[in-house]
């Protein structure tokens, strides 16, 4: 797929970066340079790791590194072709650490069908968004990496076309302490599922749906939402 590089501004940013040449992939690249996509948390300080799963070509990555400098981002990608343009678009970062695979409920090589506009819509499950075709690639239990990992994740970002929910579940001993999780969904069954298990120790901060079946949203640790907007603002209810 052609290439083509081009400069990016958002909050704290200003970068060469490369995308597919694509209004996807360009499209992308904006929202979430500009903060739209993953809107930074105000609140929320003594960011030192970010796990970036599902990170594609990198702009997440690249992001995450500029709004928090002193942090070591961690950028898992699957797929060969798209890590060869995640390795140039972060190699200028010390703070970005790549690995060429992905995560998954069990360590194995798995089919990632090829995306039919772009390689974000690349999946390992099978839709009207991919080809009949794909690339082997290798996928490795989250603990495979976590249970190396002597620091608590601060932020998790998941977006990894319609596996989260295998991901996220897999990922249960870490849940509970991580500050930010931005997670992205692709089912509504997915959703609800995600949401009943992040329900006791996360609250959702904001989000955005784009159907019913898609949909993009940041969960924010209970105990980190500031007290003045801890409790909703309930009217008189009478029956």
């Amino acid at each position: 797929m052609r290439k083509v590089k081009g400069y990016f501004e958002g909050p704290n940013i200003k970068t060469k970066f490369t995308v597919y040449d694509t209004a996807l992939s360009r499209g992308i690249a904006v929202n979430i340079f500009s903060g739209i996509t993953y809107p930074k948390v105000p609140f929320i300080e003594g960011v030192k790791v970010i796990l970036d799963v599902g990170a594609n070509i990198g702009a997440f990555a690249v992001y995450a590194a500029s709004m928090y400098p002193e942090a070591k981002v961690y950028a898992f990608e699957p797929s060969k072709e798209v890590f060869e343009l995640l390795k140039e678009n972060t190699t200028s970062f010390q703070n970005i650490n790549i690995f060429n695979y992905g995560f998954d409920k069990e360590a194995r090589k798995a089919l990632l069908y090829t995306g039919i506009h772009d390689s974000v819509e690349s999946s390992l499950k099978k839709s009207a968004r991919v080809k009949d075709s794909g690339e082997e690639v290798v996928m490795m239990k989250p603990e495979a990496f976590l249970d190396g990992l002597s620091e608590d994740i601060d932020i998790l970002k998941l977006d990894v076309e319609g596996n989260e929910r295998e991901v996220l579940f897999q990922m249960v001993r870490w849940v509970d302490r991580i500050k930010v999780i931005y997670l992205e969904y692709h089912s509504e069954i997915a959703r609800i599922l995600m949401d009943s298990f992040l329900v006791s120790s996360h609250a959702l901060w904001r989000g955005k749906v784009e159907n019913i079946h898609r949909g993009e949203f940041c969960y924010i640790r209970k105990d980190l939402v500031p007290e003045n907007i801890l409790t909703p603002e309930l009217g008189e209810f009478r029956v």
